[in-house]
């Protein structure tokens, strides 16, 4: 049996929420009626381009326009704690009255209602700008990235906006408590995005090494030896990322949780590709 919103309390008649999802809980119950996720997406998108510190980014998906994997997250935990129903595809807030009494108006409700009047939640009028590299234009270039401080909507925003083809996931264990970055949903996500996905565990550092480390110096030593004694183990997988490059002319990205290039053992490894590849391929830090 799903949980009730009563049991959702702390105790002091405050819902244990994130302030994330409080205000979607909020938003959809003043809504106050059944909305469906497309449509949700766009109600939520035109209410937070007027917030300076947006809590959704949104990502345009190729033959589906502007989406959210982290609002589409929020709306299932809401369902899983019975705080949404859903029936035949739509979400209403259990309890309506109950949590609009509980929780307050959320700000930019005027302007969603003009919104609506003014006819500019059609879809077509809510897709983000679309900053993608035309095909025609596009140059092989190895891309470093890392998710820190980064919500899977704004990672694959800024993929799809260089014109990544494939990302290749170099950690040695692909697990994170971060929303998004686990293997499989980050898989699940590049697909919808048109992005190839690649896990190569054996270009990751195992967890033992990682323990221990203290300051500059102890990941300096880290990653010489990464370059000493892994690298040169892995040589055959190196080389196809090369080649991807070089013959495939392929944009491709290799990314860790770092958000830092340097700070990553990936540095390393995109040395090596770099010199096996060539000085036609660009080097580009996300």
């Amino acid at each position: 049996m799903k949980p009730s919103p009563q049991n959702n309390n702390n105790g002091n008649g405050r819902l244990r929420l994130s302030a994330r999802r409080r205000w979607l809980l909020r938003l959809m119950a003043h809504v106050g009626r059944p909305l469906g996720l497309e449509e949700l997406m766009r109600v939520v998108r035109v209410l937070e381009q007027q917030r300076e510190k947006p809590m959704y980014a949104f990502v345009d998906l190729p033959g589906q326009g502007s989406f959210s994997f982290v609002l589409e997250y929020d709306v299932q935990v809401l369902a899983n704690r019975g705080l949404v129903r859903e029936q035949d595809g739509m979400f209403v807030v259990s309890e309506r009255e109950t949590i609009v009494r509980h929780l307050p108006f959320p700000s930019g409700m005027d302007r969603l209602a003009a919104a609506i009047e003014e006819g500019v939640l059609a879809v077509d009028n809510v897709r983000p700008e679309s900053r993608s590299i035309e095909a025609e234009s596009r140059q092989p270039t190895l891309f470093s990235v890392g998710y820190e401080k980064r919500s899977l909507d704004e990672f694959l925003a800024l993929l799809l906006s260089e014109g990544v083809e494939v990302l290749v996931d170099v950690r040695k264990n692909p697990l994170s408590r971060k929303f998004g970055f686990s293997k499989r949903r980050l898989k699940e996500a590049c697909a919808r995005a048109g992005i190839a996905y690649r896990h190569e565990p054996a270009l990751g550092i195992p967890s033992e090494e990682r323990k221990n480390l203290d300051g500059p110096d102890d990941y300096r030593e880290l990653f010489d030896r990464y370059e000493k004694t892994i690298l040169p183990r892995q040589l055959p997988l190196v080389e196809a990322l090369a080649g991807a490059l070089a013959e495939k002319r392929q944009r491709l990205a290799l990314m860790c949780m770092e958000r830092r290039h340097e700070a990553c053992h990936r540095s390393r490894l995109i040395s090596k590709v770099q010199a096996l590849a060539g000085q036609s391929v660009t080097l580009k830090k996300l």
